[in-house]
């Protein structure tokens, strides 16, 4: 578990706050004595200026000190009305000596500036002393009070951070084990059409083996990249699809009905081509028929739709599935929520002998060229 920062505040960040609290001190007493009436004596500009930045300059030397004190009275074991009312003496006794140090400093400033000495325990210094505890004492307490609310504000920052780089973290993982998942089969696949396609149909196998190419640059060049444009998803998919072809011949039709608005739209990788292998594999197996697979998307209302639909068998239960989705599409679910937060979803639309169609709605983001991303 991180360390807690005792002050949130470098020496030269607190010493600039002093001098800020000081003068808005100076402004104040200033506007408090205009607005008291005519006075006998001039504002005592000197007088004000030297003291509130001996008392707010003292605080500043005072807090790490004082943060580390109260720090240790926190992590007591004791009580929590013992460590309460041990804080609450404590810091009694620190605005008392606050109080005091001020007036010592005082005097010392005096003695530097007007050559003479001021009683450090005469009734004046006495009396400053016990009129000032208090408002030392309100001080200390609301400075302490900002000390915490900035200490856990940064907390709970760290711990936003935190999560958000899990959340990334996770996402390149489920990328990963995606690509993991998707390649070897493929690839294997892919080879042994080659393989058949030469002794029947050497340009076409030529065909197969120039697209495989296309798609392994493809692969190679968006492989580290959360995000991709749709243009080079659609691209992929296209590629792959070709070379799915030649395996299933004139079983397998496709389709693309790309909106030129969504072209350029920000995507995750590997979107899309995981739903159009589902289709190809649960349509030929399902159905003895041509299967017709719909890659479709539009930007409506500044979010982007995506589907993928089929004419395979479909479901029966379509509430069970919705319900119980298969490790493809609760992946994708869990991938989607830790990327958008919440702000993506995916739908389904199926029933038996009516195909199956996934529905991806995700927020519309232009893809940057000028940084990849």
């Amino acid at each position: 578990m991180p360390k807690r920062q005792v002050l949130p505040l470098t020496p030269l960040a607190l010493i600039s706050t002093a001098i800020f609290i000081a003068a808005l001190m100076v402004l104040n007493a200033w506007v408090t004595f205009n607005n008291m009436g005519p006075q006998q004596q001039p504002f005592g500009w000197a007088f004000e200026i030297t003291n509130n930045l001996i008392i707010w300059l003292l605080w500043a030397a005072l807090l790490p000190l004082i943060s580390i004190l109260f720090k240790r009275i926190v992590d007591l074991d004791r009580p929590q009305v013992v460590r309460l009312l041990i804080a609450l003496a404590l810091s009694l006794l620190i605005a008392c000596i606050h109080r005091y140090g001020t007036v010592v400093i005082y005097i010392v400033f005096t003695k530097l500036t007007a050559g003479f000495w001021l009683n450090a325990f005469g009734e004046h210094s006495i009396a400053w002393v016990l009129r000032g505890t208090i408002p030392s004492w309100i001080q200390l307490i609301l400075m302490q009070v900002m000390i915490m609310a900035i200490n856990n504000y940064r907390e709970k920052q760290q711990q936003t951070l935190k999560l958000s780089k899990l959340n990334e973290q996770l996402s390149d993982a489920e990328l990963n084990a995606l690509k993991m998942q998707l390649h070897p089969h493929f690839f294997f696949n892919t080879l042994n059409s080659i393989s058949s396609l030469m002794d029947i149909d050497i340009d076409k196998a030529q065909h197969v083996v120039a697209k495989l190419g296309q798609l392994m640059r493809t692969m190679l060049d968006s492989a580290k990249r959360q995000f991709i444009p749709l243009k080079t998803e659609i691209d992929y998919i296209n590629d792959y699809l070709v070379i799915e072809g030649a395996r299933f011949s004139d079983r397998l039709d496709a389709h693309f009905d790309i909106s030129e608005d969504s072209l350029n739209a920000k995507i995750p990788n590997l979107l899309l081509q995981p739903l159009v292998e589902n289709s190809i594999k649960h349509g030929i197996g399902g159905t003895s028929d041509e299967v017709k697979i719909t890659i479709s998307s539009r930007v409506e209302n500044q979010q982007l739709i995506l589907a993928v639909q089929d004419n395979g068998r479909g479901v029966s239960n379509i509430d069970y599935i919705l319900q119980h989705p298969g490790i493809g599409i609760k992946s994708l679910q869990t991938r989607l929520h830790h990327l958008y937060c919440g702000n993506a979803s995916v739908n389904i639309e199926s029933a038996y002998r009516q195909g199956f169609k996934v529905i991806i709605t995700i927020p519309y983001q232009v893809w940057d060229l000028s940084n990849g991303h």
